[in-house]
């Protein structure tokens, strides 16, 4: 501020207008104990106070922030790893029945010629599993599940008992005012509920 009214004032003096015109609106002096610009000296444009003209111009903007990648549906949940819906299905063997059915799981082939013969074939744990269209579902009984499986539209109620929908909490495609919570009687699977 100072250095611009000190180069009004030598303007001023140049063009011989009344200094006292220049004069700070509120009343107070100038300061004329600072030094003066020799305007008879040369500028030298290099030794110019390029601080000031540094950051004209220039904004200052945060790096754009990465969009989180889709969700990579991680395959059929089978216990402790994951099968992949297109070679394994997975398969829920019951190692204890009281108080409530206990499974043990592993992935099996698809090409073998018996399925899961004696526990809970798993095809799916969520409609990522199915081909579009298709909906993970199971039969509710009595403190178990029937097959999991990919059906044709939205998992209904049917005779055998009520049909359950099966999700994945991290990308749920539960219906409206429904949630993916922890799946009854079945550790470590989620239905819509």
């Amino acid at each position: 501020m100072k250095r611009l009214a000190l180069l009004a004032f030598a303007c001023a003096a140049c063009s011989g207008a009344d200094v006292d015109l220049l004069a700070p609106a509120d009343g107070s002096a100038i300061d004329s104990t600072e030094p003066t610009p020799d305007s008879s000296a040369p500028v030298d444009a290099s030794q110019s106070d390029a601080s000031a003209d540094a950051d004209a111009g220039f904004v200052d903007v945060a790096p754009p922030i990465d969009a989180a990648p889709p969700y990579q549906d991680p395959g059929i949940a089978c216990g402790n790893t994951h099968c992949d819906q297109d070679a394994d299905l997975c398969c829920g063997t019951i190692t204890s029945y009281y108080p409530e059915d206990t499974y043990s799981f592993a992935c099996e082939a698809l090409s073998d010629l018996v399925q899961c013969a004696a526990g809970l074939p798993i095809d799916c744990d969520d409609d990522r599993d199915c081909p579009s269209g298709e909906s993970c579902c199971a039969t509710l009984g009595y403190q178990d599940y029937s097959k999991v499986q990919c059906q044709q539209g939205p998992c209904t109620n049917t005779i055998y008992g009520q049909e359950v929908h099966f999700c994945d909490p991290n990308d749920s495609d539960c219906a409206q005012n429904t949630t993916c919570k922890p799946a009854p009687y079945l550790t470590g699977y989620f239905t819509c509920q």
